[in-house]
């Protein structure tokens, strides 16, 4: 078709169903000097696989042209699916776009870890039904490398599950660029650049979307003020962003940071153990979030997740998604230090966790996750039992006995060690910066 402005539709576009299962599609163009008045035009939406009618009220509808040549219709009750082919005729004449689809709209959002720089090589192709809307509001085919990344990207596996999933398609909108901290997402802080590209890119979609990815809090972690305020921050900038989209219970998973290579010292350790922190504060008070770990998953480089890794990563995004947004569907929460215990002669600390319906397995021979801090000092310990299954519990042996002001860190720092996992998916347990031991005499 001649010409198409930026609210109709694309090929390649996936459009948001609604909660019935179905969505309305705006489409318009121009006939130019092709235009007869005396002329009959019919438009259908087809299945692109077969040419079968995409419903029977699409089959065979007549459009009206203004003397102008120009043409609008409205496509109601589209079903789920796709790709469909929307095709226009009449005597003589024959146009079409090609791979429509309605399904699930996901915005992904925050720094380089969420655009993919993952370098190596991994079996990730491309998929019918998985597209992509870029920053310059087109659509196509979601392929490596997405957004304003390089390399390889978690998002297109994750978006192939979910459409596996759901048997709908998939869209993608990949926004995030790399080095930004959470203050240019936050029109709270100042003039927040990419949060402005970032309405402007999902309003060009015509419509809702089902939710958002968020992976971001590197460079947050740079600096003790932004890490320390990471919560209130990101909660200002999620409130906003669902006020101006019109979606007050838009599903938001986070990812909790990851790690870095290179020399660590005490206050790096604090920056990025912090942010960790705050954004297990933020899955816990704001409503429709979830979280997944990602302090387990190996490097390409210093700081960027690998192509092996991100195929993890996807699949923990797809779960976590799945949870939000499925009905009936249980949300997917990680595993987490419920409490710490003393026994009565403060040398055993037995470490409860929440959220493992079947049990903790090691990966390693050496379990190193745990640091135990008493006064300042850090406390040897030994872990007897060498596999956890069926069991949420882990008991550490101290090498002393130590007082009530003791405090146990979890996967803590730049770079922690990280062995423990759940045995149902394999997952390990949220870091947590800092928990205060109770006592037998307290239980």
């Amino acid at each position: 078709m001649a010409r198409q402005n930026p609210f109709s539709l694309m090929e390649w576009q996936v459009c948001q169903r609604s909660e019935n299962g179905t969505a309305s599609l705006m489409v318009q163009g121009q006939l130019g000097s092709q235009h007869d008045q005396t002329r009959t035009y019919h438009a259908r939406l087809c299945l692109e696989s077969s040419g079968a009618p995409a419903s029977e009220h699409l089959d065979h509808v007549q459009i009206t042209v203004d003397s102008q040549g120009d043409w609008k219709l409205l496509l109601e009750r589209v079903p789920a699916g796709g790709p469909y082919r929307f095709e226009l005729n009449g005597p003589g004449f024959f146009s079409c776009l090609h791979h429509l689809c309605v399904g699930d709209i996901w915005v992904i959002a925050g720094q380089s870890n969420a655009g993919g720089y993952s370098g190596g090589f991994i079996e990730d192709p491309p998929e019918i039904g998985v597209h992509q809307l870029a920053a310059d509001h087109r659509w196509s085919l979601a392929a490596h490398p997405l957004g304003d990344g390089w390399g390889h990207s978690p998002l297109l596996q994750f978006g192939k599950l979910l459409k596996n999933a759901l048997g709908v398609p998939i869209g993608l909108v990949p926004l995030g660029a790399g080095g930004s901290g959470l203050a240019e997402w936050n029109p709270c802080e100042g003039e927040a650049p990419l949060y402005r590209r970032m309405i402007s890119t999902i309003k060009s979609t015509g419509g809702p979307v089902k939710g958002m990815i968020w992976y971001q809090g590197c460079t947050d972690a740079g600096n003790p003020q932004t890490a320390s305020t990471y919560a209130e921050r990101f909660r200002a900038f999620v409130d906003r962003l669902r006020c101006d989209l019109g979606q007050p219970d838009l599903p938001v998973v986070m990812t909790q940071l990851n790690r870095i290579r290179g020399p660590a010292d005490k206050q790096s350790d604090w920056n990025w153990s912090t942010v960790r922190e705050q954004q297990v504060l933020c899955a816990r008070t704001i409503p429709h979030t979830a979280i997944v770990p990602a302090h387990d998953l190996g490097l390409s480089d210093a700081i960027h997740t690998s192509a092996e890794s991100n195929l993890v990563l996807a699949s923990r995004y797809a779960q976590a998604a799945l949870g939000l947004t499925r009905p009936g569907r249980e949300v997917c929460r990680p595993a987490e230090i419920q409490y710490a215990r003393l026994n009565r002669t403060r040398d055993v600390l037995t470490i409860t966790f929440s959220h493992v319906p079947i049990g903790l397995v090691a990966v390693s021979e050496e379990i190193c996750d745990f640091i135990v801090e008493d006064g300042g000092c850090e406390v040897n310990y030994t872990i007897p039992e060498r596999y956890l299954y069926f069991t949420n519990q882990v008991v550490l042996h101290l090498a002393r006995p130590v007082s009530e002001k003791t405090v146990i860190r979890f996967c803590y720092g730049r770079n922690p060690e990280s062995s423990l996992r759940r045995y149902r998916d394999m997952i390990p347990p949220l870091a947590c910066m800092e928990m205060p031991v109770s006592t037998a005499d307290q239980a």
